[in-house]
């Protein structure tokens, strides 16, 4: 009775405190009383593009707060509330809660969460996954909305194709995932299974191969918002992939469901060549642009970013293509682990060597700028002539076809914020350790695996960086004269030296040992800075420097710190 007394009261002086919302329009009141922590609990609302709309400051009081917003009437609202530990605000720190009240009428209230909670509210059926209509394979159907959401089981393993080809005029969009709870989703490719745009002039196409008794997410939408509805589109019955299913053959498939006669062996003149993968340097170059953005734990994790804050970024796509005559499979994290590296902050398996983004200086030496691993690679386009086959839930690029990371997908950037001024040369580079895909394939060509462009970093007028681009940019050469080499300098200087930061006993290990060594000599002051033992380059050497080589000693790269994720100590 008193909690209910006391959400009067807020909601009374919200009333009072708010203007009214115009006639037509919602009144929404977000209540949120934190547990002892407050500065955990953060909110965000989104609309039914899932792009955000509203959300909340850091919050550090311990008492209720209430917010009140206008909101348009008929759109769909998503509203997710979140804690950073992943304990919740109800019952472990404080009797912490939130409440959800629309036009006078309580929507959504709770507190005993994880990490997050997702409330939708104006939503008509088919507006987000969790009421996606059901649908069954050899039949169309008309998307009433844009983002509309359909839910498909196959009762077969093997190819299904969607489409919205020959039945609209409009731009059309395909997506599909393979979960529903914790997805997140936006425009772009993130966090399906597989993506189109544009197969088929405007409109899309994808072919996907399915497991039986799984269900999957199809959205089907537009992009910005172009169709005005409803959108046409067709999902096929099961269809058997034919090929060679010999694994000793030239041109076995590891798609292929059923023998079609196909197969070729060793000697045999009509065997296919190898796949070659290729980065587009003028769609890189062109796609580029600066933003800012702001550091979350698993973005320095992982790498992405290379400190937390604000950082400002240079944001950019890239595009991979197989130009060869075999695809470049990779398969599934499952049935090829070797492949991919599951030690990461956001717990989904990565393919290893896949795309890295290298920001290097005028001497060849290469900026903790930004990493990035793949963490779904697949057919994307088709205009090399190809047919789309691979998807996130068996990965590779078809010859003819191509993969593309949109600048719009997380870390797809270079963090330029510690980064001095002056000329570098930005490269994206794909396969950069020549290894074989999942079927022992070498690829044809490795000099086409590099695209780069030549920067200036500067300030503008505000004191923001800024860059522009420099033109007759040379192909990267490391240290040792090697034209797209990897070879680089250590801290003392040398090509290709073995010298490891932080080694004072110089034995080439990082160790606890070499911690009392920086004790012993600051204590002594014998030490001086240089770049190998100055380990937070201040130009100073303190117990700070003593403390980070102990703990790159103790934990290592990949330590697991309990609530936040992996740690790399010796970066």
């Amino acid at each position: 009775m008193k909690k209910l007394i006391l959400l009067l009261i807020f909601i009374i002086n919200a009333v009072f405190l708010y203007a009214v919302c115009p006639p037509g329009n919602q009144q929404l009141f977000i209540i949120v009383k934190p547990d002892n922590y407050p500065a955990e609990v953060s909110w965000k609302l989104f609309d039914n593009q899932n792009n955000i709309v509203l959300q909340s400051s850091t919050m550090q009081q311990l008492t209720p707060k209430v917010d009140s917003f206008c909101l348009l009437p008929n759109i769909c609202y998503k509203f997710t509330i979140y804690d950073s530990y992943g304990d919740g605000i109800c019952c472990n720190y404080g009797a912490g809660y939130y409440k959800l009240v629309l036009n006078g009428d309580t929507i959504a209230n709770g507190g005993n969460y994880t990490s997050s909670q997702t409330t939708m509210f104006n939503c008509p059926p088919g507006s987000d996954c969790s009421s996606a209509e059901v649908v069954a394979g050899g039949n169309w159907y008309t998307a009433s909305h844009n983002n509309y959401w359909y839910a498909f089981t196959p009762t077969q393993t093997g190819m299904y194709n969607v489409s919205t080809c020959d039945s609209n005029s409009c731009d059309t969009k395909i997506w599909i995932y393979d979960h529903c709870n914790n997805l997140y989703w936006d425009s772009t490719n993130v966090g399906t299974l597989t993506f189109n745009d544009n197969s088929c002039g405007l409109q899309s196409f994808v072919g996907v191969q399915l497991s039986e008794g799984h269900t999957y997410y199809i959205r089907i939408g537009s992009a910005n918002g172009d169709c005005q509805v409803p959108i046409k589109w067709n999902l096929s019955n099961f269809i058997p992939i034919a090929g060679c299913t010999n694994p000793t053959a030239c041109n076995y498939n590891p798609m292929a469901t059923i023998y079609d006669g196909s197969c070729l062996f060793a000697g045999d003149p009509g065997c296919p060549n190898a796949p070659d993968l290729v980065v587009l340097q003028a769609e890189l170059q062109s796609s580029m642009y600066v933003a800012n953005t702001v550091a979350e734990n698993c973005d320095v994790e992982e790498e992405c970013l290379s400190g937390y804050g604000d950082r400002r970024i240079i944001r950019f796509s890239t595009h991979i293509k197989n130009i060869g005559q075999l695809p470049f499979y990779i398969g599934n994290p499952q049935n090829n682990p070797d492949q991919f590296s599951f030690i990461n902050c956001h717990n989904h398996p990565h393919y290893v060597g896949y795309a890295e983004h290298v920001l290097y200086d005028m001497n060849g030496q290469a900026h903790p700028a930004g990493f990035k691993n793949g963490f779904c690679v697949m057919d994307l386009e088709c205009s090399g002539g190809g047919t789309a086959t691979y998807s996130c839930g068996n990965m590779g690029i078809s010859a003819g076809c191509g993969d593309i990371y949109n600048s719009g997908i997380h870390c797809q950037w270079i963090d330029i914020t510690d980064v001095d001024t002056g000329a570098y040369t930005f490269v994206v580079r794909v396969n950069w350790d020549h290894s074989p895909d999942a079927l022992g394939h070498y690829e044809t060509d490795y000099s086409n695996n590099w695209a780069q462009v030549c920067i200036r970093i500067k300030y503008d007028t505000n004191g923001n960086k800024i860059f522009s681009f420099i033109d007759d940019c040379q192909p990267y050469v490391d240290c040792s004269g090697q034209v797209y080499g990897n070879t680089q300098m250590d801290c003392t200087g040398e090509c290709g030296g073995t010298t490891k930061m932080g080694d004072l006993d110089q034995n080439s290990f990082q160790e606890t040992a070499d911690a009392h060594e920086y004790i012993s000599t600051i204590l002594d002051e014998t030490i001086t800075p240089t770049p190998c033992n100055d380990l937070n380059a201040d130009s100073k050497i303190t117990v700070f420097d003593a403390a980070l080589i102990n703990a790159c000693a103790l934990y290592g790269t990949n330590h697991v710190i309990p609530n936040v994720g992996i740690f790399n100590f010796c970066n």
